[in-house]
C-alpha cells in the first residue's frame, strides 16, 4: 500500500469537473481526494518512524468500559517526555499517534499490533484523552510503553466537516460560487473613487496591473449590498496573492470596513496578518499612533500552532488572548479600577458636592504646605545662627 497505488486512488479518485449539477455533487466530489491526501500523509509518516517524535506512557485509565468483554475505545492517558535522541513530543488536540510496545520504533513492523489513537482532549502537557482505532482490553495497555506522533488531523477534520455540511446550514456562499454570473459586473473602477488614502496605499505597495485590478474589483463589491458576491484571486505560487490580499485588507481597514479573514492553516493566517502589520506600521499616519491604532486588528487562533511568542512583538500586540490577559490585569480588583470608576460616576452624577470637597481639600493642602514652608524656613535660620 505504501509504495503502490491505493485502492481508493484506483476506484474513487476522478478528475475534478469544470461544472457541477448541484451543491451536493460539488461537495461529494472532493471527499475521495481528501481521504487519499490523508492516507498519503499517514503512509509517509509510517515510513519515517525512526525520525518521528515520541513520548512514554506512564499510565492509562479507560473512560468507557463495556461490561461484557471488558474492552474500551477511549482512555485517559498520562505521558512523560521520552529520553534519548528522539524529538521531545507534547501531544496536542487532533494528533494521530500510534501505540507501541517499544521505546523507539524504527519501522512500521515495530507497530505490531497496529493501534492508532486520536487525541481529542489535552488536560495538560502530561495528561491526554484518546480514542482508539480498535477495541482493546484494559490489560493490553500494560504492553504499550510509548506513543509515536504520526500527523495532525485538525485541518483534515475541518475540511471533512465542511464537505459534509456539519454545523453549516447556509450554502448561499457556495451556490454563488458554483452558479454562473450572467450579469456583467466587471467594469473599470478608479481608485480615486475611494479617496486619497486608498490611492496612497496602492501606490506604496508597488503592485502590478493585474494585482491592482483584483483589488479594484473586490472594493467594488462594497457597493453591492443587495446580493452575495464572490471574487476569486487566483494565481500560481509566487505571483503575489498574499501581498495582494494584505493590501486589499489594509485598504478596507482605511475605509472602516469590517472584514473577517479565514484560512485553512494557521501559517496562512499568520502570513496575511504579518503582511498587513508591515503595511500598517510602514504608513506615516499609523506610525504616529503606534500600537494604539492596532485596536482595529485582531488575530485569533491557536497561539502554539501559530508560533506566536514574545519574539513576535507586532503579532502579540494584536493577538486576542494576549489582549485579554492584559485587560484582566488592568481590570483586576487589586488595580483599584473599581474605586476610580465609582468616583468618576459620582462626579458625573452629582458634581457640585464633589467639587466643593475638592476645593476644601486643596485649601487644607495649601495651609499644610505654608506651615511646612514656614517650619523649613525657621530651621534654616536656626542652623545659620547657631
Amino acid at each position: 500500500m505504501r509504495y503502490g497505488v491505493s485502492y481508493l486512488t484506483k476506484t474513487c479518485i476522478r478528475t475534478i469537473p469544470d461544472t457541477f449539477g448541484s451543491v451536493d455533487e460539488y461537495l461529494k466530489c472532493f471527499v475521495p481526494h481528501l481521504l487519499e491526501e490523508t492516507r498519503t500523509e499517514l503512509s509517509s509518516s509510517l515510513g519515517s518512524l525512526s525520525k518521528s517524535p515520541i513520548c512514554r506512557i506512564s499510565s492509562a485509565q479507560a473512560t468507557k468500559i463495556k461490561i461484557s468483554d471488558q474492552t474500551s475505545n477511549s482512555f485517559d492517558v498520562s505521558v512523560i517526555a521520552a529520553e534519548g535522541n528522539r524529538t521531545k513530543y507534547e501531544p496536542k488536540c487532533g494528533d494521530l499517534i500510534a501505540l507501541t510496545n517499544t521505546t523507539g520504533p524504527r519501522r512500521v513492523y515495530d507497530l505490531n499490533p497496529l493501534v492508532l489513537a486520536y487525541v481529542f482532549s489535552v488536560k495538560d502537557e502530561l495528561r491526554i484523552s484518546v480514542h482508539l482505532s480498535t477495541s482493546i482490553s484494559i490489560n493490553e495497555w500494560f504492553s504499550f510503553r510509548s506513543c509515536v506522533y504520526l500527523m495532525n488531523l485538525t485541518t483534515n477534520t475541518r475540511i471533512w466537516n465542511a464537505l459534509h455540511g456539519y454545523g453549516c446550514g447556509n450554502f448561499s456562499l457556495i451556490r454563488s460560487v458554483l452558479q454562473s454570473n450572467t450579469e456583467k459586473t466587471e467594469h473599470a473602477v478608479s481608485f480615486r473613487d475611494w479617496g486619497n488614502d486608498v490611492l496612497d496605499i496602492i501606490r506604496s505597495a508597488n503592485l502590478n496591473a493585474s494585482q491592482e485590478s483584483a483589488i479594484s474589483s473586490c472594493l467594488e463589491t462594497r457597493n453591492q449590498h443587495d446580493k452575495t458576491c464572490v471574487k476569486l484571486i487566483w494565481g500560481p505560487p509566487g505571483t503575489g496573492k498574499t501581498k495582494t490580499v494584505a493590501t486589499l485588507l489594509y485598504a478596507l481597514l482605511n475605509l472602516r470596513c469590517k472584514t473577517v479573514v479565514c484560512a485553512p492553516t494557521n501559517t496562512a493566517v499568520v502570513e496575511v496578518a504579518s503582511r498587513l502589520l508591515v503595511l500598517f506600521n510602514g504608513s506615516s499616519s499609523s506610525s504616529e499612533n503606534s500600537t494604539y491604532g492596532l485596536g482595529n486588528i485582531v488575530l485569533v487562533g491557536n497561539r502554539g500552532r501559530m508560533g506566536i511568542d514574545s519574539m513576535n512583538g507586532d503579532l502579540l500586540d494584536v493577538f486576542l488572548d494576549h489582549r485579554i490577559s492584559k485587560l484582566a490585569k488592568l481590570l483586576s480588583l487589586s488595580s483599584g479600577w473599581k474605586k476610580s470608576l465609582e468616583f468618576v460616576i459620582k462626579c458625573l452624577e452629582n458634581p457640585e458636592p464633589v467639587y466643593k470637597k475638592y476645593l476644601l481639600r486643596r485649601k487644607r493642602q495649601g495651609k499644610r504646605q505654608k506651615e511646612e514652608n514656614r517650619s523649613s524656613k525657621f530651621w534654616r535660620v536656626y542652623k545659620k545662627e547657631f
